[in-house]
């Protein structure tokens, strides 16, 4: 029952999303939004990377794949409306206008990803706490914060004071008790 009460709540624990202050999903959504970018500048950077060309040996390793009818050139045949390339030039051509056709699909898939990213991180941001505050009230709270903070370690310090003197009272008093049940004479 005991084991099982535990397994239970560990579950409760496990299923409960992890509450996050403003500032760390700030933070989360700033390292997205930078991860979102970098993703986007790489994808850009391998689609517009100008690639090694053996444009015979490309035509011909097509025709090969496209006989034993591999993904690569059947989708390839399928994007030009299902006519395989007569020539080495069609075949080119063919390659350039799906390449292209790849680009203007990526584009948008990583603007988008950047968008959401950065439209995140505003909502965020615009949701912690003083954030419609001006300048000169947000440094009025803050003074305020620090008048707080002045009264409690006053009396903090206050109440470590008295602590204090009550534990040497106590201290006193065992050593006292501590003599008497020993019997031994104490220099006060």
């Amino acid at each position: 029952m005991i084991a099982k009460m535990n397994y239970q709540q560990m579950q409760s624990k496990v299923e409960q999303p992890a509450k996050i202050d403003p500032i760390t999903a700030v933070q989360d959504s700033i390292d997205t939004l930078s991860l979102s970018l970098f993703e986007a500048l790489r994808g850009l950077r391998d689609a517009v990377a100008p690639t090694i060309d053996h444009e015979d040996m490309e035509y011909e390793d097509f025709l090969m794949a496209y006989a034993k009818d591999q993904p690569y050139a059947l989708e390839l045949i399928e994007a030009s409306d299902g006519n395989p390339p007569k020539s080495r030039d069609e075949y080119l051509k063919l390659r350039a206008k799906n390449e292209m056709k790849k680009h203007a699909e990526l584009v948008p898939k990583l603007a988008q990803g950047v968008l959401g990213a950065s439209d995140k991180l505003d909502t965020l941001v615009s949701e912690l706490p003083g954030m419609h505050r001006t300048k000169a009230e947000q440094m009025d709270r803050i003074q305020e914060l620090l008048d707080e903070n002045k009264v409690v370690d006053e009396e903090l310090q206050e109440v470590y004071k008295k602590t204090e003197i009550r534990r040497d009272e106590i201290r006193l008093a065992l050593q006292k008790v501590t003599c008497r049940a020993l019997g031994i004479e104490e220099e006060i």
